[in-house]
């Protein structure tokens, strides 16, 4: 099997941004050690909404021009992708910073940023080795018929992704074969918790809790005094980041 070379021959991180940029993206190459491999990444950066109209002059204001015009922006960046290609030695990869219909949003995910008029169809994403998607933070796969995958965020971003399990993604991937995905699923970290419930039922549950990052609404029939230090001495293991009572 071929491998990149190490770290000391390539730069660890690329950086591919859209600022001012009336073309924005970028095609990478990475050879192998032994040269007899390379990976060709097209890599389309995040293009936020509000600059849309400087990018697509001619889609207009209608709902979907956004979308449109980001399909054009990636049809650019593959013809220059496949510019060269070889496919007895290249793994073509593709990476894009962006919503996808099909996809499942957080709950902490802004809304206006993952609604249809600024999705792509999955059904647009490029026939390559493999798709790699960032934008929804809840790991998971994308459409059908593609390898593309959505790593999700490495950590829980706020509250709304404590119910969230997180993983890193492995691709195997070469000319002429078959990939291969497969989610690691991330252990280390501190979590995110959220409890809704009596102090009784709390203190009941407090184990769970330990080295969480913990948002804890408690329920009571009456006002109840010093509930901070209530909270705290019931789970003293656990970092207590806000308290509301119901």
């Amino acid at each position: 099997m071929c491998t990149l070379r190490p770290d000391t021959d390539q730069q660890r991180l690329r950086f591919v941004h859209s600022r001012g940029d009336a073309d924005p993206g970028a095609v990478l190459d990475f050879d192998s050690r032994d040269g007899c491999q390379r990976i060709r990444l097209a890599a389309l950066p995040y293009v936020h909404p509000n600059r849309y109209l400087h990018l697509f002059p001619g889609f207009g204001t209608t709902e979907g021009a956004y979308a449109t015009g980001l399909r054009k922006l990636q049809e650019g960046l593959l013809a220059r992708l496949h510019d060269g290609y070889d496919p007895e030695r290249d793994v073509l990869l593709f990476t894009a910073h962006q919503y996808v219909t099909s996809a499942i949003p957080s709950q902490s995910e802004r809304m206006w940023e993952v609604r249809d008029p600024y999705a792509t169809d999955a059904d647009a994403l490029p026939q390559v080795a493999y798709c790699a998607l960032g934008h929804i933070h809840k790991p998971q796969p994308v459409g059908t018929g593609r390898p593309a995958r959505y790593a999700g965020s490495p950590l829980q971003m706020d509250f709304g992704e404590s119910e969230e399990t997180k993983s890193v993604t492995v691709v195997e991937a070469g000319p002429g074969r078959r990939t291969l995905i497969t989610p690691h699923t991330l252990h280390s970290g501190r979590r995110l918790a959220r409890f809704h419930g009596t102090l009784e039922e709390l203190g009941a549950d407090a184990a769970q809790y330990s080295g969480a990052y913990l948002k804890a609404v408690i329920r009571s029939d009456e006002p109840i005094a010093r509930l901070r230090d209530r909270v705290t001495e019931l789970v003293p293991h656990a970092i207590v980041v806000d308290i509301e009572e119901d």
